[in-house]
């Protein structure tokens, strides 16, 4: 689990490699506290790819996903985040990272 601490009405940004080329998408739920923290999602423009330097590269390049969480008050939440393809109700998503959030006065 991942720890982080926030002060109240401050906003902090997380970042996930998108897999969207192979139908994943990035998604979340708050586990804990979900009054106490906000939790949006901001696209943001794919960076440059890579140069091309052999004809056997793809020629797809992902862009990051970003999360703005946003401590409304004092207190502690628990988000999860998670890789899936949403059609593939009956998988576990192929990627899990959880946050623990202590918000400060």
């Amino acid at each position: 689990m991942n720890l982080m601490n926030i002060k109240a009405c401050e906003t902090c940004r997380i970042k996930f490699h998108g897999l969207g080329n192979a139908g994943y998408v990035w998604d979340y739920f708050v586990e804990k506290g979900a009054g106490l923290i906000e939790v949006v999602r901001e696209d943001q423009a794919s960076p440059a790819p890579p140069p091309d330097t052999s004809r056997a590269m793809p020629t797809t390049y992902e862009a990051e996903i970003v999360y703005a969480l946003t401590a409304m008050e004092p207190g502690s939440a628990d988000i999860v985040f998670f890789l899936h393809r949403v059609w593939e109700t009956d998988k576990l998503p192929l990627k899990e990272n959880r946050y623990h959030i202590e918000i400060t006065a």
